[in-house]
């Protein structure tokens, strides 16, 4: 029930940056390398900190085969909308691929896609005649001989531009536009099993994000050239511990967003962010289990507290009974704090509120599931 900016979208754990309008593109996200998709209905603060009010979508990449792969495909789309000019019509060709190998102890693996649509105004609300753009997935991991040990880099990088022109019934163009995105993310992983009871997680993310409009008209009233870019360093620590019937993690996260466009008062904005959080996982028996826990964040000098409980209860064999519990918050974004921008062509302003506070929710969710023996559960 609420709109895409109280949504946490993250790839592999990691929070994806580069909104536009406050909104994710999920069109950065490589589609052919994604193993699965985890939702986390209502807040999810505790866990994961800002944004994830309304829930937490995690999208994770599949893991390297074991043996060697090469795969290339293409595919050539055309899209009917009924006009008699064929030149018109949207087209859209896509080639891609992905290749993995595995040396001793270190495995690599790439995949990439690269896409050319034209003609896309009509059928897409992105008012582009021509996209074009590329996703590159690299990743190396190396694993030491007794498996306790592991390192991983992972980079990703998208490059996107597009066109768009505003033309008379006539065939006068009157305005023209191109947007260019650039995104590349380093990742650095390692992972460290201290002992069957105690597993050691830390990871750093280096985020770049830059974005270019540039805009020409009849004559220069029409011309804009505006240039945002948006870097994030992210640290992540986690201890996990597992005794008996409880399943614990210990975790300390840190992350410094920074952002840079001529809409921003002073153009250049840092934020930082940290927060302390822990869970447990606790199974009392195959029946039953419970999930509780807390997460402490510091924003801009605000603190904000938000626990959450969830509870698993099998009745009997084919129903669950599921119940959660748990709070929220979402910190200001940049633009809503410190834009300050004078559309002339269409006559408006927006102004930003410097005296933003966090928005903060309580939700709480129940569902009983059923399946027979015939389905999957």
């Amino acid at each position: 029930g609420l709109e895409s900016k109280y949504i946490l979208v993250m790839k592999d754990g990691k929070p994806i940056n580069g909104k536009f309008q406050d909104m994710i593109d999920l069109d950065q996200i490589l589609v052919s390398n994604v193993d699965k998709i985890e939702i986390i209905k209502g807040p999810g603060s505790s866990l994961h900190g800002s944004d994830a009010i309304g829930g937490v979508i995690n999208i994770i990449t599949a893991e390297m085969p074991e043996n060697s792969r090469l795969s290339l495909k293409y595919r050539r789309i055309m899209f009917d909308i009924g006009t008699y000019n064929s030149r018109k019509s949207s087209s859209g060709n896509t080639a891609s691929i992905n290749i993995s190998k595995k040396f001793g102890n270190f495995s690599w693996g790439t995949s990439g896609q690269l896409q050319d649509l034209l003609n896309q105004s009509s059928i897409t609300p992105l008012n582009k005649d021509e996209i074009r753009k590329i996703n590159l997935n690299t990743e190396l991991h190396w694993i030491s001989k007794s498996e306790k040990c592991q390192y991983g880099l992972m980079l990703d990088y998208l490059g996107q531009n597009g066109i768009g022109r505003n033309l008379l019934s006539t065939g006068y163009e009157i305005s023209s536009n191109s947007t260019d995105i650039s995104r590349m993310s380093t990742t650095l992983t390692h992972d460290w099993i201290l002992s069957k009871k105690l597993h050691f997680n830390q990871s750093l993310n280096v985020s770049n994000y830059d974005r270019e409009y540039r805009q020409t008209g009849i004559d220069d009233s029409f011309t804009i050239n505006n240039i945002a870019s948006e870097s994030l360093v992210d640290f992540d620590f986690k201890l996990h511990y597992k005794q008996n019937k409880n399943n614990m993690l210990l975790g300390f996260n840190s992350s410094k967003p920074s952002y840079q466009s001529k809409r921003l008062i002073d153009s250049s904005h840092v934020m930082r962010r940290s927060g302390i959080y822990v869970q447990n996982e606790y199974s009392r028996n195959e029946r039953l289990k419970m999930v509780y826990g807390i997460r402490t964040e510091r924003y801009a000098g605000t603190e904000s507290f938000n626990p959450r409980l969830a509870l698993m209860y099998i009745p009997k064999e084919y129903y669950k009974m599921r119940f959660s519990l748990g709070k929220g918050f979402r910190a200001p974004s940049v633009q809503e704090t410190f834009i300050s921008f004078h559309n002339v062509d269409q006559g408006y302003v927006v102004e930003g509120n410097s005296r933003l506070r966090p928005e903060e929710s309580i939700g709480s969710s129940f569902n009983i599931e059923y399946s027979n023996k015939n389905n999957i559960r």
